[in-house]
């Protein structure tokens, strides 16, 4: 990992259109900076095969409960998270926000309704178009001080605002109500 620069994608093949918000931008920065690598979870997308063997790499799919281990033993310095606005999309969660915070890693996500508990510069970065995507991607790699300032900030937001303890009022009332029915 010495020197490397590691860029985390992570999903499965029914994202792909999501993925191409950021196939530009990843192409670029590879070919700028041969030190980035690219790790992919469950497949590879075509557009980057042509790239140097020595810059892509893919991570089988990990069961649910070694998941967390599998983002740590990548220590990968920068994760995405590409969303195309659909409707699918937009009844999607943070739930690559939760993990990636949980994991330590400053992600790039899509300005989008998923992501509206990202804050834009504290907890996360979002991005938009090619470019938004190319600037930030190079601002974490650039960064280290803003990367790990924001990787700290989204794990604290992570648990003050989404653990058990903040939401168990919530579930014991709606348990109380399925169980007065």
């Amino acid at each position: 990992h010495r020197g490397d620069i590691r860029i985390y994608w992570g999903g499965g093949g029914g994202h792909y259109d999501d993925l191409l918000l950021t196939k530009e931008p990843l192409l670029r920065i590879c070919k700028e900076r041969p030190n980035v690598k690219l790790v992919f979870s469950n497949f590879i997308p075509d557009w980057a095969a042509d790239l140097p063997p020595y810059q892509v790499f893919m991570v089988r799919f990990a069961h649910f409960n070694a998941y967390p281990k599998v983002l740590k033993w990548l220590c990968a310095d920068i994760a995405l998270a590409p969303l195309v606005d659909n409707e699918f999309n937009r009844c999607k969660s943070n739930i690559k926000y939760l993990t990636y915070a949980m994991s330590d890693i400053p992600s790039v996500y899509s300005d989008c309704e998923a992501y509206d508990s990202v804050i834009h510069g504290l907890t996360g970065l979002k991005a938009k178009t090619s470019d938004d995507w190319y600037d930030s991607i190079n601002l974490l790699i650039e960064n280290k001080t803003l990367a790990a300032s924001i990787a700290h900030q989204a794990k604290r937001d992570v648990l003050t605002r989404f653990t058990i303890d903040q939401h168990i009022a919530h579930y014991e009332s709606m348990l109380k109500e399925l169980v007065d029915r």
